[in-house]
């Protein structure tokens, strides 16, 4: 090893070490996650599904973070996918889901996305 490369190892980490903060967020911050919605429900039989997620404070729901509506008269294709900024900390996640009823199913999921970058929301699983 040369010494010019050996002076230049704590830049380096230095470096590394500020990527991956900057890329986490620094813990603090909000960073893009990928929401799985995984529906208690046959996703093919879905025709309109309302997604919200909410930021929980002291147990209630807090402000709505994100929103999303889909309407598919011949139901869903797939699980329903979400990419949304999140900061660490307790979130609700609620599903409203029409299947062939005039009123829909309510499911609700508290959640941290901790330091994840994908979250399966399991409405099944408790």
């Amino acid at each position: 090893m040369s010494p010019g490369f050996k002076r230049r190892i704590p830049l380096f980490l230095a470096l590394a070490i500020g990527f991956v903060s900057w890329r986490s967020g620094f813990g603090v911050f909000a960073t893009e996650r990928t929401l799985t919605w995984r529906l208690p429900v046959s996703h093919s039989q879905v025709q309109r599904v309302d997604l919200q997620l909410y930021e929980l404070a002291a147990a209630e729901p807090g402000p709505l973070l994100h929103r999303q509506e889909l309407t598919t008269p011949s139901g869903l294709s797939s699980e329903p996918v979400t990419k949304v900024s999140l900061a660490r900390g307790p979130h609700r996640a609620l599903a409203l889901v029409w299947v062939g009823a005039p009123s829909p199913q309510a499911f609700t999921r508290d959640f941290d996305p901790a330091a994840e970058k994908e979250l399966v929301l399991d409405f099944a699983a408790k």
